[in-house]
């Protein structure tokens, strides 16, 4: 079947866990084969597999080496790549040390969509004001250091009042978590739990918003939720975690702050609050990044050029084996 479709590029696309299959199935085809990445799938299924289930045990251990040296060595000699596209450098650099070569590895960065999350007018702050999380509702995403923060903000002097509206999803027993973090924190009647909208109700909220807290705690592949909000034209406020800086700039489209550090986070918003002309530039350098570098045209852009230079130099590879 693949041999009868006379295909110019076969493109994998990232699928978290799943199989390696498709690559080995397409191994053969007379055409340049490409892999798109967002995290570690292809390390998990071609390097490692035990850096994903993390074993603990000696069994286990002994059952990951096993499968690491009687299946993943063989399947990598099998699976052909001509072209692996990262969604950032920080994913880039973790297939760079895992011994993928450099000439296939290339950063295509991902893109919004800028007619859907588009700049909201200008306001003053609201009362109270309105801090926003948007993401899924797990531990890695951090929601409950923003809770954290805001019983920091709820606890100083001279501030004014704040609420966080919590929007996203996520596994029932981290909800009930979440639920305890808030009312042991003292802020139930501050945050609003909005569960999953669609992306109109999304873009609503962040127009209405003040402030876009992004707490994430794991090593993020590419934050794209943080730069939805910058087309929206809400100051941000995220941690430094794997791929965030690289669609983020400290001071410039947003306020950086360490990981797993309500205080830091606290003190961040805190500076926006008290500084306008902060505020209006993050909006304004945010508004423009998302529009000159975000958007998703120049995502696409950005792969179809990777397309071609990866089917040129596979063109120029087969045109030398051939001579």
């Amino acid at each position: 079947m693949i041999k009868k479709l006379q295909q110019n590029l076969i493109v994998a696309d990232n699928l978290y866990m799943a199989s390696a299959a498709p690559l080995l199935a397409v191994r053969d085809a007379q055409c340049p084969i490409v892999a798109q990445v967002a995290d570690r799938w292809l390390l998990f299924n071609l390097v490692d597999w035990s850096a994903a289930v993390r074993p603990q045990i000696r069994f286990q251990r002994w059952v990951a080496g096993a499968i690491r040296h009687g299946i993943q060595r063989p399947l990598t000699r099998k699976v052909r790549l001509d072209g692996i596209a990262t969604v950032s450098n920080f994913i880039r650099n973790l297939y760079l040390d895992a011994g993928f070569a450099p000439e296939i590895l290339e950063t295509t960065y991902l893109g919004i969509h800028n007619e859907v999350f588009y700049p909201g007018p200008e306001h003053p702050l609201s009362d109270p004001v309105r801090l926003m999380f948007a993401g899924a509702l797990w531990e890695g995403k951090g929601p409950q250091v923003a809770v954290q923060a805001l019983r920091i903000l709820s606890q100083q002097d001279g501030l004014p009042r704040f609420h966080l509206d919590i929007f996203g999803d996520g596994a029932e027993g981290f909800k009930q978590y979440l639920r305890r973090v808030i009312a042991d924190a003292g802020v139930e009647h501050q945050v609003t739990i909005h569960g999953f909208v669609p992306w109109a109700r999304l873009v609503q909220a962040m127009h209405q918003s003040d402030i876009f807290l992004f707490p994430s705690i794991w090593d993020e592949p590419f934050a794209i939720t943080p730069l939805q909000a910058l087309g929206c034209g809400l100051p941000v406020v995220a941690t430094r975690t794997g791929g965030t800086p690289e669609g983020l700039t400290d001071g410039e489209t947003a306020l950086l702050v360490p990981p797993n550090d309500p205080q830091a986070m606290a003190e961040a918003i805190v500076r926006l609050v008290q500084d306008e002309t902060l505020r209006r530039r993050l909006r304004e350098y945010g508004i423009r990044k998302a529009r000159e570098r975000w958007g998703f045209d120049a995502y696409v852009n950005r792969l179809l050029d990777f397309y071609q230079r990866v089917t040129e130099r596979w063109k120029q590879s087969r045109q030398t084996e051939q001579a």
